[in-house]
């Protein structure tokens, strides 16, 4: 406080401060206010329409059993019972009346809620001798409208928008999937009955299929939505738990009853529908009156919650307001304490004067023309003179008479006018006796209130002894070179013959491999079936042979320290799904059994993927070779906390001894050498399987018991460090693409010009190396690059020099440069016309899309037919993160125009639309010779019947339900199309 008191220079209006201090306060608990209450409103909705809709539940209940009763054989004698239905049905529209009044200018319910008693009141005017059909229509209209009444107030009171997860599954329960459920299972109910008075026709039975399949979905939804709830929320299974277990029960064994007695039965036993029909309606109508206090129980104790936050909110303001207040009377007594304030500043400047006085460190203030105006005595001694007086009046021109070289001076004025300071800023000096020094500057330049450049203060330290130091381990260093480059020459050699064996070896089994598989196609042609085994002989043998070469290949490169780790972030369960698939036709040869056990969910592991999938599949083909007419078991565990994961492969096979478990992971070496003979191999598979895990810094570890199997556990971590891959020698380059874009890289270190040779050409590129700023001003005039990396730090021109010469080049300055350095400046190298800055250590797949950013590249077209503005948005960009070309229409007519005006690769299509629907367009698409090629993945959440299912499969390539797909399936699935039109092109 004082020190803010001791900087006014006149008196400020305390009650200004005090509006300063409660004016944001003000506002901001306002915010607050408003935003609980917004809250407590949205709540308030909820509760209104979870009300409304318990009413309406009722009366789905009362018009189902209506329906049934109608339908029932037994109907005439039952007048009674259907009367009585009928007053209970008036009773409950009475009630729902009421809450008219309250309901329906909040959520809008009026004009749904009058064509519900209408239906009604058709239903009660029909005659009594009407058909049965067209009273079983009439009935499903009137629930239909119900359940989308329900649907409705849902969307209106809030309720499908519930934020908290345990709420937001009950009310989905109660607005979608129990309603509809309840329905489909009165409709198969309703064709049990009907069936009883008239033959089962085959439209019954694929009504029947199109609503057991329904029915499933739904229950199986219910399912999920229990499980979820129950694990984020435990408190409310004990209220829940018996009726969901009740309706769940009694909805599966009534689908199992569909399945024995419509399809799996030779004769269909309809009489067997109502009872169990019955049971499961009347469950699913408990477990809803189960769910509907519980979620107004939940609530009501977010009500009562935000009730508290906004009295808290209060309660804080009025204490806030009285700390303002008290500062206030503070800040009013500390007026008189400014006289000790300025005491304060003198006695700080006394201490900056001590400070200056005995630092052992050399302090200076200089004049923009280089004289000294102020030296302390650490510096008199540092330059060798006698006193400041004495430095002062001898070194009249600072650049000329101190430094050795003078423009090491301007380069130093230069950097601190620029960024108005300079740190450790090395340069050889003389001392008075004319001996030279080196000395470390660090310097900050003084403005006026205008900017004007005043002087310079800084300090400066001797480092004479600390440069003869580094140069002493510079020669250490380079004879150290020396010695290295001897030895990794030697290893060159070493590995250049690996590679001639890997090439002179694997060339001709390519060739047989090649060459049987182009016979057996001749073979196929020209009817030679007798000798299509051979053939087959000949190439599996070739595989397995290119097999054994290449582990003894890898285990070679493994003892020679050449193996690399290529790193890549992938999906464990998709790696897992892969692996499946690939071993399965393995697994069954010794008629064995894959089971696939997931403990957890999994995550991403970033590792070698490569690597990983040729563990995984070596011991499971290693179980599928020593287990017959057994199981194999791949159990997948992550622990995300401790950051590993956990793969146990299981086999039920000839299982190990503790001495051969001993030997297992040796090179060359089998746990029985008789296996050799009877299963084949070199004995090398389980050694690199070990060494490979133990490169990302995992392990195997192995249990087993004779005759009982044995259990292999790879151990991994989830994120495995870059420094665990080693580098490798420089590999040959291979023959550049004539056509592809070229980068310049300018960098005068060789090593880190070769890092970035190899990590551009790898993905494609051509690239030119320049070791200097004026070779590489020169390269870039004769070869116009497509982008240009560029160093800073490089003797002669430094790299500021050569962006700005690049820049000023009229030939040159459209050309990309993307500035790769140690040195943090990116303002300065934004401002001199940089495209990007990366600092060293690089990222070199950051360097890859950084290049490709600016470079062009041909996209396919997809045509996106949506009529929702939100989901056409979401499907463009994420088909343009993907280099799509995407462009849209919001309905059929102008896309038939997109078509027109350009043909896309691939259209993305919904079916409900306005104008002209999905069904529409794709009549007219194909109404066009050349557009009836063009691939349509339709993307609906209509929920479509048999036929039109029939009918869309003969026209679109794919379907896809929204909110039923990832959007790694949508990408998949445009991508596989995308291919596939372009080969056909």
């Amino acid at each position: 406080m004082k020190r803010i008191i001791k900087h006014w220079a006149r008196p400020i209006s305390l009650v200004g401060l005090l509006a300063i201090f409660t004016l944001p306060l003000t506002v901001v608990v306002q915010q607050l206010v408003a935003e609980i209450d917004t809250g407590i409103t949205f709540t308030r909705q909820e509760k209104l329409g979870l009300e409304y809709n318990y009413a309406l539940r009722k009366l789905l209940e009362q018009v189902i059993a209506h329906r049934s009763q109608s339908q029932s054989s037994t109907a005439k004698r039952d007048r009674a019972k259907i009367k009585a239905t009928q007053t209970a049905i008036q009773r409950t529209i009475k009630e729902v009346d009421t809450l008219q009044s309250r309901a329906k200018n909040a959520l809008r319910t009026e004009d749904n809620w009058k064509f519900i008693k209408r239906d009604w009141q058709d239903i009660l005017n029909q005659p009594a001798t009407s058909d049965p059909n067209a009273s079983f229509k009439l009935h499903s209209d009137l629930v239909e409208k119900i359940l989308a009444q329900m649907i409705h107030v849902g969307d209106t009171s809030n309720m499908i928008l519930d934020p908290e997860l345990d709420t937001y599954y009950l009310l989905n329960t109660l607005i979608l999937q129990l309603p509809a459920t309840i329905e489909h299972t009165a409709q198969i109910q309703a064709i049990g009955l009907s069936t009883q008075t008239q033959k089962f026709e085959l439209d019954d039975k694929a009504k029947l299929m199109y609503l057991y399949s329904a029915l499933n979905s739904q229950i199986d939804t219910i399912a999920r939505a229990r499980r979820t709830v129950f694990n984020y929320n435990p408190s409310i299974q004990a209220p829940l738990q018996a009726p969901a277990r009740t309706s769940l029960n009694r909805a599966r064994e009534f689908i199992e009853l569909i399945n024995i007695q419509a399809f799996s039965s030779v004769s269909f036993q309809s009489s067997s529908f109502p009872p169990p029909g019955e049971d499961a309606i009347k469950s699913h109508f408990q477990l809803y009156d189960a769910i509907v206090p519980t979620v107004d129980r939940l609530l009501q104790v977010r009500l009562d919650y935000y009730n508290e936050r906004k009295h808290r909110a209060i309660g804080f303001t009025v204490l806030v307001l009285v700390a303002i207040v008290g500062i206030y009377a503070a800040l009013a007594r500390n007026f008189a304490q400014r006289k000790r304030a300025e005491v304060a500043v003198q006695r700080a400047e006394e201490q900056y004067r001590s400070i200056f006085e005995n630092s052992t460190e050399g302090i200076f203030q200089t004049s923009p023309d280089g004289r000294f105006l102020s030296a302390n005595p650490a510096l008199v001694r540092i330059y060798g003179y006698d006193s400041a007086e004495e430095l002062m009046h001898c070194l009249s021109n600072i650049k000329e008479q101190l430094y050795v070289d003078p423009t090491v001076r301007d380069h130093f004025v230069q950097w601190v006018e620029e960024y108005d300071r300079v740190s450790e800023f090395e340069s050889q000096v003389y001392r008075k006796d004319g001996s030279v020094i080196w000395i470390s500057e660090s310097a900050a330049a003084v403005r006026d209130a205008k900017g004007q450049l005043l002087n310079y203060v800084g300090i400066v330290q001797d480092i004479s002894d600390r440069i003869r130091n580094e140069e002493e381990r510079n020669r250490i260093s380079e004879a150290l070179y020396v010695a290295k480059e001897a030895a990794e020459a030697a290893n060159r050699s070493k590995s250049q013959f690996l590679a001639n064996m890997s090439h002179e070896l694997r060339t001709p089994l390519n060739a047989i491999i090649g060459y049987s598989e182009i016979l057996q196609e001749d073979a196929i042609d020209l009817g030679y079936d007798d000798i299509q085994p051979d053939l087959q002989k000949i190439r599996n043998a070739g595989k397995h042979l290119l097999d054994l070469i290449n582990d003894i290949l890898d285990i070679s490169k493994i003892e020679a320290g050449k193996m690399e780790l290529y790193l890549e972030t992938f999906a464990i369960e998709l790696l897992v799904d892969e692996i499946e698939a690939t071993i399965q036709p393995l697994i069954t040869q010794n008629n064995n059994t894959l089971k696939i056990i997931k403990v957890n969910s999994l995550g991403d592991i970033c590792a070698d993927l490569t690597k990983v999938r040729q563990v995984l599949l070596n011991l499971l083909s290693n179980a599928a070779k020593f287990a017959e007419n057994g199981t194999i078991t791949l159990s997948i565990q992550e622990h995300r906390s401790d950051g590993w994961v956990e793969l146990a492969i299981a086999d039920t096979g000839i299982g190990m001894t503790a001495e051969q478990i001993s030997h297992l992971f040796e090179a060359f070496t089998q746990a029985d050498t008789s296996t050799t003979r009877k299963y084949g191999g070199t004995g090398l598979g389980l050694a690199i399987s070990r060494r490979f895990c133990q490169m990302m810094g995992g392990d195997i570890t192995v249990e087993s018991e004779i005759g009982k199997g044995s259990t292999f556990t790879v151990r991994l971590p989830l994120q495995v460090s870059p420094s665990l891959s080693e580098t490798s020698p420089t590999p040959h380059s291979p023959t550049p693409n004539p056509n592809a874009a070229k980068i310049l890289i300018i960098d005068d270190d060789p090593s880190a010009q070769e890092l970035i040779h190899r990590a551009l050409a790898k993905e494609g590129f051509q690239v030119l190396t320049a070791s200097s700023g004026e070779q590489g001003i020169a390269m870039a005039i004769e070869h116009r690059p497509a982008a240009i990396t560029l160093d800073i730090l490089m003797p002669k021109t430094d790299g500021w020099s050569v962006l700005k010469a690049l820049k000023a080049n009229p030939q040159l300055a459209d050309i990309p440069v993307v500035i790769l350095t140690i040195v943090d400046q990116k303002n300065l190298g934004f401002a001199l016309g940089a495209s990007d800055y990366l600092t060293k250590p690089i990222d070199y797949k950051r360097l890859n899309q950084v290049l490709k950013k600016y470079l062009t590249t041909q996209q396919e077209r997809i045509l996106i037919v949506e009529d929702d503005d939100a989901t056409r948005e979401l499907f463009k960009r994420t088909l343009e993160r993907e280099g799509w070309n995407a462009i849209t229409a919001r309905n059929g007519k102008l896309a038939l125009l997109e078509v027109a005006a350009q043909q896309p690769d691939l259209i993305l299509l919904d079916l409900m639309m306005p104008e002209m629907d999905g069904f529409q367009f794709i009549t007219e698409l194909h109404r066009v010779e050349a557009w009836r090629s063009i691939p349509i993945v339709v993307v609906t959440a209509t929920t479509l019947t048999p036929s039109e299912y029939l009918s869309l499969h003969q026209s679109v390539e794919q379907i896809l339900q929204k909110a039923a797909y990832s959007r790694e399936q949508l990408l998949a699935e445009v991508r596989s199309l995308v291919v596939e039109r372009i080969r056909q092109l």
